[in-house]
């Protein structure tokens, strides 16, 4: 059956339901889902939450192939850690204490947040770049503030000497716990952070092309899909 704007709201909803389409708008909009012109299914949870997650994985870990390659973490590791952070289990938060709230913890230095400013990458694998923080204290517990009034984040910036005597004493404790597990890693001959070079980075950016092209193909294609479908 053929729809024209002179059949009545009451029928073009009717239609539009009887295929999966929206119901909701003026005639002019329902219209436009049944002639094809707009897209009117309706979204199903987790249709492409496939495709979302890898879009992701393409902006956040498409360089992590190039990181260099950082020796085990052994149980001594996990229990230095520990020690470090002053929590007796790793679900403990090593800022406010609380007990369940840590699953893969914080990164040390962040995956991707500290590039514009320092040109490093967070690595990603393995646990060396990790600390027992909840995802409630996660977001601010590296930026402090000192007596002069300057921001620093104890993630990225090593402070001097003359910046350390002006830590309050109130982050003291946190930014002894980072420094004293950078200092370990290093020890370890673990690193937290890797530079890429422009040749690395030019293969990335390609990289992400081709995926996402190939992903957003995908999408049409199902669209397309589910679109034939509801018409049959």
């Amino acid at each position: 059956m053929t729809y024209t704007i002179k059949n009545t709201l009451a029928e073009l909803k009717e239609a539009c339901k009887a295929r999966g389409f929206k119901v909701t708008g003026n005639k002019a909009l329902l219209l436009a889902y049944l002639t094809g012109q707009k897209d009117g299914q309706k979204k199903k949870k987790g249709l492409f939450r496939w495709m979302r997650k890898r879009k992701d994985a393409c902006q956040m870990d498409a360089g992590e192939c190039f990181a260099p390659e950082n020796p085990p973490f052994e149980k001594k590791d996990l229990t230095k850690k520990l020690e470090i952070c002053g929590v007796s289990k790793w679900n403990m938060c090593a800022i406010c204490r609380n007990e369940g709230g840590v699953s893969q913890g914080d990164h040390v230095w962040e995956r991707k947040g500290f590039i514009e400013e320092t040109g490093y990458y967070g690595i990603i694998k393995g646990k060396w770049n990790t600390l027992p923080v909840c995802s409630t204290c996660n977001h601010s517990y590296k930026i402090i503030y000192l007596t002069d009034g300057t921001k620093k984040n104890i993630g990225c910036h090593d402070l001097t000497e003359k910046e350390l005597k002006l830590v309050k004493p109130e982050d003291v404790r946190k930014m002894t716990m980072v420094v004293n597990w950078k200092v370990y890693a290093k020890k370890r001959g673990a690193v937290l952070r890797f530079r890429l070079s422009k040749a690395e980075k030019k293969y990335i950016e390609d990289l992400k092309g081709r995926r996402m092209a190939y992903i957003e193909q995908e999408e049409r294609n199902i669209q397309r899909f589910l679109q034939e479908s509801a018409q049959d």
